[in-house]
């Protein structure tokens, strides 16, 4: 039996967070957006893959570069758990 929460990155806070633009990602995972708090999954060898899902419970963000930060390796993570995820490293979230 696999562990749920495997994948699930170990970083400290948002202090401690490493926020790089959207556009440098080249891992596949889940991240959240430093503006928005929207959950952004990416799939894909190089994570410039398909963009699997979005997920906000806000309006859409203005045009702006966005930063985000990888919360686990695996896109596919259900959202309870990245929820959790985000909080444990004090993350503001918008999904």
């Amino acid at each position: 039996m696999t562990n749920p929460t495997q994948g699930l990155l170990n970083q400290t806070g948002m202090a401690g967070a490493k926020w790089i633009p959207l556009h440098e990602v080249h891992e596949p995972g889940a991240y959240v957006s430093r503006d928005t708090g929207d959950l952004i999954r990416l799939s894909g060898p190089s994570g410039h893959g398909e963009v699997v899902s979005t997920a906000t419970s806000g309006e859409p963000a203005e045009e702006s570069p966005t930063y985000v930060t990888r919360i686990s390796s695996d896109p596919y993570v259900a959202i309870g758990q990245l929820r959790l995820a985000a909080a444990n490293l004090d993350l503001e979230i918008d999904f």
